[in-house]
């Protein structure tokens, strides 16, 4: 409803995502240096979009994410179909060139499209080629036999892969 109506909540929640991420830094309750972002479905389709908004954001990880809001049957019927094209995360691949991507998705995911995942994470990787900065996708397609949900040992795949990021890895 709020995108037909032409708002663009992503824009919206990643503004407030960077302002938190302020107060954090500000009041010495992170550092600006490691800062990492992760989420789950919808979850990381945002953790995607903030890392592209917020080059604070050195690394992000998706688990079974939202790549495509067009592969969500609740946008079937988009009037602004614009908007959510342009909500695409293949659509930020240039803001993501040379940034840490970490990616895990069941391989018959028809939820939210272990295509267009696949899709998201090629651009990403293509986008970082064309500008000569490195290439740190890192895509995780598991077999899945239950669709939609989060592939059994993804946090402890994630985990060390964001620590070795962050430059925290022991």
């Amino acid at each position: 409803h709020r995108i037909d109506a032409g708002e663009d909540v992503v824009a919206e929640a990643t503004a407030r995502f960077s302002k938190v991420l302020d107060d954090a830094i500000e009041t010495k309750l992170t550092d600006p240096e490691k800062i990492a972002a992760c989420g789950t479905s919808r979850g990381g389709f945002m953790a995607v979009q903030f890392a592209a908004a917020d080059p604070r954001v050195k690394a992000v990880a998706a688990f079974a994410p939202v790549t495509d809001l067009m592969a969500l049957r609740e946008f079937a019927g988009a009037k602004r179909r614009d908007l959510v094209d342009r909500l695409s995360l293949k659509q930020q691949a240039e803001k993501l060139a040379g940034r840490a991507v970490w990616l895990i998705i069941g391989d018959r995911d028809d939820r939210v499209s272990t295509d267009e995942s696949i899709v998201f994470c090629r651009a990403v990787t293509a986008a970082s080629l064309k500008h000569k900065k490195p290439a740190l996708v890192d895509l995780h397609g598991i077999a899945e036999p239950q669709g939609h949900t989060t592939p059994k040992g993804a946090a402890e795949l994630a985990a060390p892969w964001i620590a070795a990021q962050l430059g925290t890895a022991k």
